[in-house]
C-alpha cells in the first residue's frame, strides 16, 4: 500500500491470488459485521462495515507509519461493487463508489519446492 502525494488517492497493490480470496470472502463476512484482514509482511489492510448511523458512507483511514495499516469502512453497495469489479487479473481498478482508492492487481506466481514456476495467476 502506498499513498500517492500528487493525487488524493490511496493505492492498494495485491497479488491475483489474494484478490481471488478477497472477493470471495468479503461479501460473506461484511453483512455479519465481521472485519476482513489482509496482511503482508510489513502492512495490513482491514476491511470493515461502514457504521450504519454515520450517514452510511465509505471511509478510508490510514493508521500511520508505526502501524502500517489501512482501514477501509465499506457500505454494502461498495462491497458488492468490489466483489463484481475487482478481478484476479493483472490491472488497475477504481470503483465508482470508492474513487479515492486504486486497486492494483499483480500476477501471482506459484513455485514448487525447487523454485520452478508451476502456475501463474492473473
Amino acid at each position: 500500500m502506498k499513498r500517492l502525494l500528487r493525487k488524493p488517492i490511496t493505492q492498494i497493490t495485491l497479488g491475483a491470488r489474494q484478490v481471488d480470496e478477497l472477493v470471495t470472502l468479503l461479501p460473506l463476512r461484511m453483512p455479519f459485521g465481521r472485519t476482513l484482514r489482509v496482511a503482508g509482511h510489513e502492512w495490513q489492510l482491514l476491511l470493515e462495515p461502514a457504521a450504519a448511523g454515520a450517514d452510511g458512507s465509505n471511509a478510508v483511514e490510514w493508521q500511520g507509519e508505526s502501524e502500517n495499516a489501512l482501514v477501509l469502512r465499506l457500505t454494502d453497495a461498495t462491497v458488492q461493487q468490489l466483489a463484481q469489479t475487482l478481478q484476479p487479473r493483472q490491472g488497475s481498478y477504481v470503483l465508482p463508489l470508492l474513487p479515492q482508492v486504486e486497486w492494483v492487481v499483480q500476477k501471482t506466481t506459484i513455485k514448487d519446492s525447487t523454485g520452478k514456476v508451476v502456475d501463474v495467476i492473473g
